[in-house]
């Protein structure tokens, strides 16, 4: 895959992300925790596709910059297609503010995040930076924010 390849499959994780939260904020409105968490769930995965887009323009304007990829990025497909079948998921049954926060946490530790550091493994320095970036952003906000209000509704870590 090319770099543009790469980077717009990330947009769509993090797009498809962004619709998870949506939905789960749209069912816990009026939830306390709930609402504000998936309300501020959806605008950081937007914030991160929009990140990487500008990261894309950056490249279509500087191309020298980044090279070519010709990686194999088979695992952004697989995290692709894990993330639209908890999207399914999510849509087609109702899940409690317990299941929807530790779907999340799943969506943030093993889906993403987990998936974004195999990439850092093979990926061109260039691509390696935006990625690194996004997996710290994952690690310092949303963990921690999924992680303080899976303790306020009782829930052990990866229940």
């Amino acid at each position: 895959m090319t770099a543009k390849e790469i980077l717009e499959r990330a947009i769509k994780i993090e797009r498809t992300a962004a619709e998870i939260y949506r939905i789960l904020y749209e069912r816990f409105k009026g939830d306390k925790i709930g609402e504000v968490l998936f309300f501020a769930m959806a605008r950081d995965e937007e914030w991160h596709a929009a990140f990487i887009e500008t990261e894309m323009k950056m490249m279509e304007t500087f191309p020298h910059a980044f090279g070519e990829a010709g990686q194999d990025s088979s695992v952004l497909l697989d995290t692709l297609n894990r993330m639209e079948v908890l999207k399914s998921f999510i849509i087609e049954n109702p899940v409690s503010l317990e299941k929807a926060v530790s779907t999340a946490l799943e969506i943030e530790e093993e889906v993403v995040e987990k998936r974004y550091m195999e990439l850092l493994e093979i990926l061109s320095p260039s691509l390696k930076k935006i990625f690194s970036e996004l997996v710290e952003m994952s690690i310092s906000e949303h963990v921690w924010r999924l992680e303080t209000a899976a303790k306020k509704l009782g829930l052990k870590k990866n229940t």
